[in-house]
């Protein structure tokens, strides 16, 4: 079943019920919900799905990495991503990471494309796919502004260059909209991200140092679960049904 209760989540969206809580990404839940309304409510499906999706991740890597190295660079860090991705233990869960492990790569290999290229409209599949990972991982709702300002300095001043961001930029909002009007009519707060977004944000900033091979081993892990319940959403009223 995996771990988030995404499970849980997904059943009650195939079954009609809504998406209830701004905590996590509804992306991986509407995921499983689509498989249930093509093949039935089995929960093997949407983990077949996703691992022939991750299988597709040292192909498109190799394509990645092929145009700045040696053809032998590029297989071998198609084989090394293949053989020991963490991935290949959470595809067969119910969990989001492996489907967001494929919309990362895909943003990566059609923003090269669209740089190599000059493809206006590649930067724009680019955009939706990185404004649809943090739909998965909210972590990576940092990616595609760190993309922006990373081209903008790498790149000559042109309007090219602020064409092609330009319109990355607005199908990675396009991608992010939908959750952030949701969130807005619901809580009356801009969040491109769920609430647990800081959350796990500051996960990253455990696992480095004499901790890299495990954030369990930082004693500022001991701050990770709260002594009480509590939202972040501080300034709307408690609702009691």
């Amino acid at each position: 079943q995996g771990i988030d209760f995404y499970q849980d989540r997904g059943r009650a969206l195939f079954r009609g019920e809504p998406f209830a809580t701004a905590d996590y990404p509804w992306g991986y839940a509407y995921f499983i919900a689509a498989c249930y309304s093509v093949f039935g409510e089995r929960a093997w499906v949407p983990l077949v799905v996703q691992a022939l999706a991750n299988a597709t991740v040292p192909l498109l890597l190799y394509h990645l990495v092929r145009p700045l190295t040696t053809r032998r660079t590029a297989v071998l860090a198609a084989l090394l991503t293949g053989l020991f991705s963490f991935n290949t233990v959470y595809v067969s869960t119910q969990a989001s990471d492996s489907i967001c492990t494929v919309l990362f790569i895909g943003s990566l290999l059609c923003f090269s494309l669209g740089h190599r290229r000059r493809s206006v409209w590649l930067f724009a599949i680019s955009g939706l796919l990185a404004g649809a990972a943090p739909q998965f991982r909210p972590n990576m709702i940092l990616w595609p502004v760190a993309v922006i300002v990373l081209y903008l300095a790498l790149q000559p001043r042109s309007w090219r260059t602020l064409v092609r961001v330009t319109m990355f930029a607005a199908f990675v909002g396009l991608a992010l909209s939908p959750w952030v009007v949701r969130t807005y009519q619901l809580t009356g707060l801009l969040m491109p991200t769920t609430t647990r977004g800081g959350e796990q944000l500051w996960y990253g900033t455990l696992q480095v140092g004499p901790y890299l091979e495990s954030r369990a081993h930082n004693p500022r892990t001991a701050f990770k679960s709260a002594a009480f319940d509590y939202t972040s959403i501080v300034e709307m009223p408690i609702d009691v049904w």
